[in-house]
């Protein structure tokens, strides 16, 4: 299995907040207040020397490798290397 992680991605969607046109954010709002779109990032989970980042991939797919079901290949990952905020994320995820 291979998956992406960024600090500015967020659980079940690979869409930036600055990816959304104007226009098109009363759309997004409107499908976000029924739970399938968040604007949460990964990044907003670094509290707590991040439990809910830690909990979240857990969740999503870090089961599968700590049952022995099949390997995961964390085939992107990424951040801003001057962005303080985007460097506690990275040292998280790693650790």
């Amino acid at each position: 299995l291979a998956v992406h992680s960024y600090s500015w991605s967020g659980p079940g969607r690979f869409i930036v907040r600055w990816g959304v046109p104007r226009w098109l954010q009363p759309v997004v709002r409107a499908v976000a207040s029924t739970g399938l779109v968040t604007w949460r990032n990964h990044g907003d989970m670094t509290p707590n020397d991040g439990a809910e980042l830690r909990e979240l991939m857990k969740k999503e797919w870090g089961w599968l490798s700590e049952q022995d079901v099949c390997p995961v290949w964390v085939s992107e990952f990424g951040c801003a290397l001057h962005a303080a905020d985007e460097m506690v994320w990275l040292r998280i995820f790693v650790d």
